[in-house]
């Protein structure tokens, strides 16, 4: 399994960056100093230096700035919410995964067949529109034939579902297992890091979620 701990990681990039301008910012110090104390080439050479260091602080601080701003406003606050969800919910999921795959796939097959009726009866009562009329009109024709054409293709496409349910089903277990499995085959440190838990918890939710028509 792939370690991925994004709030730790980005944090640490913050840090890298900062210590980076802390450094640019001291060499810029000592190179003031050197321009003190110099004269001809060698002034000419720490002035260059002076005006190239300030130039990549400038960025680099932008940079910085860019990283905390973007941290502080679109990172974080989301963040602490999915970790905090994990935290709540991550071994209750984690016990009842398979169950609740199993009920989830139930009602997805009993709302897809739900659905199946509704569109029947939407084929019959255009079909009956379409029969009653008693003047044909080419514009109501083709809004008919559209309207049927697009209920029928909607429970071809339900009923494919249907049909290749218990495969995505059994798909879906053998995914489950190995996430389970790859989670379980890293340190028990990085097992119990919130981190690691939050990857293998959005990957449950996904898995034991159907899609929706």
């Amino acid at each position: 399994m792939k370690i991925y701990k994004p709030k730790a990681e980005f944090e640490q990039a913050i840090n890298i960056q900062n210590t980076y301008v802390e450094l640019l910012k001291n060499y810029h110090k000592e190179l003031s100093d050197k321009i003190k104390k110099s004269k001809g080439y060698d002034l000419a050479k720490y002035q260059l230096k002076m005006y190239e260091t300030a130039t990549k602080l400038d960025e680099q601080i932008e940079l910085l700035r860019e990283k905390l701003n973007h941290f502080d406003k679109n990172f974080i606050n989301q963040y602490n919410e999915e970790l905090k969800e994990c935290e709540e919910n991550f071994d209750s999921l984690l016990k009842d995964v398979f169950k609740d795959l199993k009920n989830n796939h139930r009602v997805w097959i009993k709302n897809l067949q739900d659905k199946i009726k509704d569109g029947n009866e939407v084929l019959k009562s255009i079909t009956e529109k379409s029969k009653k009329q008693t003047k044909f009109s080419f514009s109501k024709d083709l809004e008919l034939t559209r309207e049927y054409t697009h209920q029928l293709e909607l429970n071809n496409k339900i009923e494919s579902f249907i049909n290749g349910s218990d495969k995505l089903l059994e798909n879906k277990k053998q995914k489950i297992e190995f996430y389970i499995t790859d989670w379980q085959s890293v340190s028990l440190k990085d097992r119990n890091h919130i981190e690691v838990k939050n990857v293998l918890y959005k990957d449950l939710l996904n898995l034991v979620t159907f899609p929706e028509i």
